[in-house]
């Protein structure tokens, strides 16, 4: 339910190539998990407050991340996950967020289409990942239909 952010140097530097070029320049941020939010967080997403990229990391079942979606869920929700972000860990908030979420970025239609890659872009805004949510979608489907 919370994003755990322990990356190993060299990790860092394979998820996050154009953040950290190297793994000196990776160092510092691993396992630091309140630098490294901040760093990659930081200055995006809303995160424009000292601090903000690990107070709004990613929580929740769909990983709510950001100060403007946590803001944009509390105006639809009226749960203040601003003031207490880790209201977002409750089982009931988790779930609700990332329902709140799917319905937001309307990603039914992608799911129900089966574009995996595109819904990839949609909640993740990039396709990191995506080759082993392909393969992921395509046991589950098998196994449904089995």
């Amino acid at each position: 339910l919370e994003e755990s952010l322990l990356y190993t140097a060299g990790r860092l530097v394979a998820v996050w190539p154009s953040r950290f070029k190297s793994i000196a320049d990776a160092r510092p941020f691993a396992r630091n998990p309140e630098a490294f939010a901040n760093k990659v967080y930081g200055g995006r997403m809303g995160n424009d407050l000292p601090g903000d990229g690990w107070n709004f990391r990613g929580r929740g079942l769909k990983q709510l991340t950001g100060r403007s979606n946590y803001v944009a869920y509390m105006l639809d929700s009226g749960l203040d996950c601003v003031t207490d972000p880790d209201l977002i860990l409750m089982s009931e908030h988790a779930a609700d967020s990332a329902a709140w979420c799917w319905k937001t970025n309307a990603c039914n239609r992608l799911a129900d289409s089966g574009d995996v890659r595109a819904l990839t872009l949609k909640i993740n805004g990039g396709l990191t990942g995506c080759a082993a949510r392909l393969d992921a979608t395509r046991r589950a489907l098998a196994a449904l239909k089995a």
